[in-house]
């Protein structure tokens, strides 16, 4: 337990809030669907601890907040730009991740 209290201090719930408000305003669901879109939104998160632990200091929540924000938004574009790249790397990567959720989940509805 305490591995999670100086994990998730209140500087990375603001970092993580943040992200989660910028990923689900700049993600559009219609376009992507549902599971890319989840995917998305996951990395916006990881990438705004990051930045923000990484860069900041822990004694201003409201700035991890606003990097998270931040991050969350170009996150997204970030993915685009990569899939652009390298777009059938991606898409077995995509594939892949997403044949692995879908049997966890398939795992799980059978027990």
């Amino acid at each position: 337990m305490d591995l999670f209290e100086g994990a998730f201090n209140v500087a990375i719930v603001f970092a993580i809030g943040g992200s989660l408000l910028g990923s689900l305003i700049a993600t559009d669901v219609k376009r992507y669907g549902r599971t890319l879109s989840g995917l998305m939104v996951l990395a916006g998160i990881v990438l705004s601890v990051s930045v923000a632990d990484y860069f900041f200091s822990p004694v201003h929540p409201w700035l991890y907040g606003g990097v998270g924000v931040f991050c969350g938004i170009v996150s997204p574009a970030l993915l685009d730009a990569l899939k652009g790249m390298a777009p059938k790397a991606i898409q077995r990567l995509i594939n892949a991740l997403c044949n692995r959720a879908e049997k966890m989940i398939s795992d799980s509805e059978k027990k």
